[in-house]
């Protein structure tokens, strides 16, 4: 599965079209889909990204979607404290971020964040300076994920390659029927369960405004979330 995550193209506002070095690159019916981050605004921008592939998202920022079996989020965001928090209320394996102009990607607890940066090199409303013009593909695999990483710089596109494996569920111990039963460590537990509650009581604090809504067809929210690459 191969899909396309472009993020602030920013046309007809800030840019006039996207990249000819972009266009020559992407080519018809070898995409399975494509996210659209940031701001969209113009249906010839949609329409163009239609002609490369028939599945195309607007992603709605505090939404998530599933690809294969990686449940990714999708926000709209510039501080770096708040990703882990998305992170956790999504209860996702990759967040896509929008918001910051430069491409940035890491992984972090289990985590992969990544921000594609501009498709078009042009600035959001969060920040001021034009950038060099990105986007990604992603080439998800049953438990690998393969990021790769399109700049034009100086009129040249460069490549790099980012790769994410999904952790695999741990598996209970089978104990066998002789072993010695453990004592539990109450203090422990009691500890652990304070902390779980403290967490979720800062992330519920951390969410209460409503996330905006995309004005073309915008993907489901967290707990509606379907796989829409079957």
């Amino acid at each position: 599965m191969l899909i396309l995550v472009a993020n602030e193209i920013n046309i007809p506002t800030l840019s006039t079209d996207i990249p000819i070095q972009f266009k020559k690159l992407l080519q018809p019916n070898k995409l399975d889909g494509a996210i659209l981050l940031g701001d969209v605004n113009d249906k010839a921008t949609l329409d163009y990204m239609r002609t490369l592939c028939d599945k195309v998202i607007i992603g709605a920022s505090g939404s998530a979607i599933m690809l294969d079996k990686f449940k990714v989020g999708l926000v709209c965001d510039t501080d770096t404290q708040s990703y882990a928090i998305s992170a956790r209320k999504l209860n996702v394996d990759i967040l896509l971020i929008s918001g910051p102009k430069s491409f940035d990607a890491f992984e972090r607890d289990s985590v992969f964040y990544c921000s594609p940066g501009s498709m078009t090199g042009t600035y959001s409303s969060l920040e001021e300076l034009d950038a060099t013009p990105s986007f990604i593909l992603l080439d998800i695999q049953p438990a690998q994920m393969t990021t790769f990483v399109y700049k034009l710089d100086n009129d040249q596109i460069k490549v790099d390659k980012i790769e994410y494996s999904k952790l695999q569920p741990r598996q209970s111990d089978d104990r066998s029927s002789h072993s010695e039963p453990q004592q539990p460590a109450e203090e422990s537990v009691q500890s652990e369960e304070q902390e779980e509650e403290q967490e979720e009581l800062h992330t519920q604090n951390s969410y209460q405004q409503t996330p905006p809504e995309s004005p073309y067809q915008a993907p489901p929210i967290a707990a509606e979330t379907e796989n829409l690459w079957d």
